[in-house]
């Protein structure tokens, strides 16, 4: 017994000891990870202090720096001079026009976009035109047949075929009370049939101009007796035909959009302006319209409408634009960026838009000082028949390039890629 128990003291300690080694060595390997960490900042402060006194590295840095920071000097050689044609204008300031931008989209005018259906339900048995197509108001679209038609003319024709003999009745008894041999009751009730068949013929008139006749129509129904159930819809305003689902022998309803008819000579363009800028526009003032298929054409049209409710959720109210389109380039649905052109003109230093470049994300402009060309950061607004306001950057009497600076711009970043020593 007392040897078994030494034996498992013994285990016992040696367990303990094992778990005493092992924190040991959690600890020991924190301790390392500390030290290391500590080193590697000692290291990047060192070399972060070593580069700040290299020559080397300071010039490599103001050679990516310098186009970022500052105006950057271009010298030409004479051989340049004389292969590199620079045209250079004086800065100016000019009165520019202020402008008022937003986002719209092209529309068709209630007053020239009809949707063609008919009434009641009915047959195609005849198409007049196809997609594509220009009409007159009046010019005939298609013909049906219809059930309904043909019940109320065989009304009409009833409702006319009373009217005239009351008229005839009528007519009688009044001859016969002014020769004194009829009764003044038998004359007094003709003509009170006869204001009957007069109203009954009316209501039979109106129902027949409900289904798209013309009184003109109605009146030759009356000589032709024509109580066929066919029936010509005519086109209710003079466009082109937009959208043609007519099909022959198919069947429509009330609810079919069978046509549309457009005119494309005028269109309108919603834009939403926010409520600050109200008090700028006014109507039939000139907006100029850019839409992405023609980048290079500006449209041209003025304010016809500007609503009356703001929108809660966008603070923005409509702005509507009635724009000429006699080529007919603009589309229903196409958006377009517009610019309304405001009464406000002040005076702004100005350039020529050519003489503006993009360099990556900014606008660069080449100023001439002697023989020497430097190369300057512009903030620019908006444009104006040609003309670019330079918001920052330039000042009034700098002689500017505006010809071979695309030249100077390439010899810009060779020096910006010797400077920074990339090859």
């Amino acid at each position: 017994m007392e040897e078994k128990f030494w034996n498992e003291n013994k285990v016992l300690q040696h367990s303990n000891t094992e778990r005493k080694i092992k924190k040991g060595d959690k600890i020991m390997i924190k301790k390392y990870i500390f030290i290391i960490i500590i080193l590697s900042l000692i290291f990047l402060s060192f070399c972060g202090k070593h580069n700040q006194h290299n020559p080397q590295v300071q010039e490599n840095n103001k050679g990516v720096q310098a186009h970022q920071h500052g105006p950057t000097v271009i010298k030409l050689s004479a051989e340049e001079k004389s292969q590199t044609q620079i045209k250079t204008i004086t800065v100016k300031q000019n009165p520019i026009q202020s402008t008022l931008k937003a986002m719209g989209k092209v529309l068709a005018p209630r007053d020239g976009k009809a949707i063609v259906g008919y009434t009641f339900p009915g047959r195609i048995i005849k198409l007049h035109v196809a997609i594509g197509q220009w009409v007159k108001k009046g010019d005939p679209l298609l013909t049906l047949e219809c059930e309904d038609v043909g019940n109320t003319k065989s009304g009409y024709f009833k409702t006319f075929t009373e009217y005239q003999l009351a008229k005839q009745n009528s007519e009688r008894e009044e001859r016969l009370f002014k020769k004194d041999i009829g009764a003044k009751k038998d004359y007094l009730e003709t003509k009170a049939q006869l204001e009957i068949a007069n109203s009954s013929l009316e209501a039979a008139a109106k129902k027949l101009q409900v289904m798209g006749f013309s009184q003109q129509q109605i009146h030759e129904l009356n000589k032709a007796k024509n109580i066929s159930p066919h029936v010509t819809v005519n086109a209710p305003i003079a466009g082109r035909v937009v959208q043609n689902n007519a099909v022959l022998g198919a069947m429509i309803e009330p609810t079919t959009e069978i046509m549309i008819i457009l005119n494309p000579t005028t269109l309108c363009i919603d834009a939403e302006i926010y409520e600050k800028d109200l008090a700028k526009i006014k109507a039939r003032q000139e907006v100029q319209i850019a839409v992405p298929a023609y980048p290079d054409r500006t449209f041209v049209g003025r304010i016809c409408y500007i609503g009356d409710i703001v929108h809660p959720e966008t603070r923005t109210i409509t702005v509507r634009t009635r724009v000429p389109n006699k080529d007919f380039k603009l589309k229903p649905g196409m958006f377009a960026d517009i610019k309304i052109l405001l009464d406000q003109r002040e005076n702004a230093v100005t350039v020529p838009i050519e003489a503006v470049l993009d360099d990556l994300d900014k606008k660069i402009v080449f100023v001439r000082e002697g023989d020497n060309f430097l190369c300057k950061t512009v903030e620019v607004g908006p444009k104006f028949n040609g003309y670019i306001e330079i918001k920052k950057g330039l000042k009034i009497g700098e002689t500017i390039v505006l010809q071979g600076n695309y030249q100077l711009r390439s010899r810009l970043r060779e020096e910006i890629l010797k400077r920074a020593h990339v090859h």
